[in-house]
């Protein structure tokens, strides 16, 4: 087990020593003049040139790379040039905000496709299996950005069950801030009028965000879970008489988790990295709108620390997800 960790974590250390060197090259090929942008339109000559000493541009490459490493391992991001405040600190204030929306969003699609994947595989066929590969298909199928208008059209300007967007309503007070969530926070404050409010805020952005999740786990587990229920060992399961919860849930559903863990744990870095549209539409002050931000005023420092923070996500899922695998199935260790 030691020497299987050893490796996974090597492995990521790599990777993350490639992720540094991408993100450092694809910011000195991109168009622009970083210190131009930091030093404002109105910077002579002069002031451009002392901000591109003050950064270190004037180095030779080699020299940049391992400041700009030296720099990451400090926790340096350097300046935001949209905010004019360190990357780190936006990234502090922007990010829990997003990974509560990920997580419940998560939550959601992981309910929703196991239970349904589960029963669609058990009944095969039928109505309830042919509705849910239907129903499946369109989620993968309709854009996220379309699905957002659309539910806000619906549930928030039609039926008026839910807000339009926000975090909170307009004028309310946060909680005071103890792990960024806002439910968490508004609970620990015991204001339940305030986590009620935050929580029906979340529902809608987080159920469009969970609408492909919901998906890819339905067909990954039906998929699994059909081909474990021909195996041998269920229809053993099925003459010793034992009950359907021990065949489907203990037996079936347990060696249909693996290829799914795998799943969900990709599909978790992509919902970071790829909210960005959602949390336009829905106005969530999170890590998609300040990364659109910092796209579209050209933020190097910025968009170099999101695509790290993102990449580093990834990698920990990863490390994670083999780390669950062992688990799971002990002979992969050994492998």
């Amino acid at each position: 087990m030691r020497r299987y960790f050893a490796k996974r974590l090597a492995t990521t250390l790599l990777m993350l020593a490639g992720v540094l060197l991408l993100t450092f090259i694809l910011a000195r090929v991109l168009p622009g003049d970083p210190a131009r942008l930091l030093a404002g339109p109105r910077a002579n000559a002069e002031q451009v040139e002392a901000v591109k000493e003050a950064m270190g541009l004037n180095e030779s490459l080699p020299a940049q790379f391992f400041q700009y490493v030296h720099q990451v391992l400090q926790g340096d991001f350097g300046q935001s040039i949209s905010t004019r405040r360190p990357v780190l600190d936006d990234i502090v204030q922007f990010f829990p905000a997003t990974l509560e929306l990920v997580l419940f969003s998560l939550l959601i699609g992981v309910t929703l496709g196991f239970v349904f994947g589960t029963i669609a595989a058990i009944r095969a066929n039928g109505i309830t299996d042919a509705t849910g590969r239907f129903t499946s298909a369109l989620g993968l199928s309709l854009p996220d950005f379309w699905v957002a208008l659309l539910a806000q059209l619906l549930f928030a300007w039609v039926l008026g069950w839910l807000p339009f967007a926000g975090r909170l309503p307009t004028g309310a007070t946060p909680p005071p801030d103890v792990t960024g969530f806002m439910i968490i926070d508004s609970l620990l404050a015991g204001d339940m009028a305030l986590f009620t409010a935050a929580l029906t805020h979340l529902i809608l952005p987080a159920v469009v965000l969970s609408i492909p999740t919901a998906a890819l786990l339905f067909r990954m587990v039906r998929a699994t879970m059909l081909g474990i229920l021909s195996k041998d060992f269920i229809r053993t399961a099925r003459a010793k008489g034992l009950s359907p919860y021990r065949i489907y849930v203990k037996h079936a559903l347990r060696n249909a988790l693996p290829p799914t863990i795998t799943l969900l744990g990709l599909n978790f870095g992509f919902l970071i990295g790829g909210a960005v549209f959602v949390e336009l539409i829905f106005q969530w002050p999170g890590l998609g709108r300040y990364t659109a931000a910092a796209i579209s005023s050209t933020d190097y420092n910025a968009i170099m620390a999101i695509t790290l923070i993102v990449s580093i996500c990834y990698m920990l899922i990863n490390l994670a997800i083999d780390l669950a695998y062992t688990g799971l199935d002990p002979r992969i260790v050994l492998k």
